[in-house]
């Protein structure tokens, strides 16, 4: 959970995604090479007050990504998208639940100063990674 905080305070900071990421996984011990495993959460919503439970993934089931149609449009998608799927949210992920978790992010990204701006810059990197997938 720290970490996460870090990470988000490092983003308001200034630092662009590339020396956050480094950093937190310096700290962590964390390596970007290659693994049979990968646990979901080092960046987004898993910790301490999140709504998923911790879950440990063969990596094979999501790399390589496979292509999937939505719309007019193709995008990247977990090798095995229901192993993925129920790892993350469950066996019944195609179930509405009762109740909806709100998504609490919202409220703390409209007051960052410099959002848009850091919004921007990760939606190029994204698209950076897709113009070198050929997507």
């Amino acid at each position: 959970y720290e970490s996460r905080a870090k990470f988000f305070k490092r983003r308001t900071e200034g630092l662009n995604i590339n020396q956050v990421v480094e950093k937190v996984y310096s700290e962590l011990d964390l390596s970007m090479d290659p693994e049979d495993y990968m646990i979901p959460g080092v960046e987004d919503v898993r910790g301490k007050v999140d709504m998923y439970s911790f879950a440990v993934i063969e990596t094979d089931k999501v790399y390589p990504f496979k292509k999937v149609r939505f719309g007019d449009m193709m995008f990247n998608a977990p090798n095995d998208i229901n192993y993925y799927l129920k790892q993350i949210y469950g066996k019944n992920f195609m179930k509405i639940p009762n109740r909806i978790h709100d998504h609490r992010r919202l409220n703390r990204y409209v007051k960052q100063p410099n959002i848009i701006a850091m919004l921007e810059e990760s939606n190029e990197m994204i698209k950076e990674v897709n113009r070198k997938l050929n997507i």
